[in-house]
């Protein structure tokens, strides 16, 4: 299973998924996405105050799946959508939860975050 080559913070406040960072030549790069921006939709599915469990099955798919990815500029209030190829670049990503809320007991965590791993760096 693949990701959009980038990861993402869930806001508590807001339920907003926020782009923490993008993967130096990934497909998100590639489409012009970057760190600040707001993930509102794929493939139509609004996203905020989604569990992460419906969220990973929406991020992560068939390697060179297409999805398209509905977002707003970091400070912009128009709607853009792009169409991103998953894990183009990548054969591999793993799935990490994070959350800018204070420290939770348990598996109440939120946010999601993927990890690449490229072939030669994966054992």
């Amino acid at each position: 299973r693949c990701g959009l080559g980038m990861t993402f913070k869930l806001s508590a406040s807001t339920g907003m998924l926020h782009v923490k960072r993008v993967k130096e030549g990934g497909a998100a790069e590639r489409v012009g996405i970057h760190a600040g921006d707001v993930i509102l939709t794929l493939d139509g599915q609004a996203l905020q105050n989604m569990e992460k469990k419906a969220l990973s099955r929406l991020m992560l798919g068939p390697g060179g799946s297409a999805v398209e990815v509905g977002m707003q500029r970091k400070d912009a209030t128009r709607v853009e959508r792009v169409t991103l190829i998953r894990g183009d670049g990548m054969v591999e990503s793993e799935a990490s939860w994070r959350s800018e809320a204070p420290p939770m007991r348990g598996n109440d965590k939120v946010g999601l975050g993927l990890t690449f791993v490229r072939p030669d760096e994966h054992p």
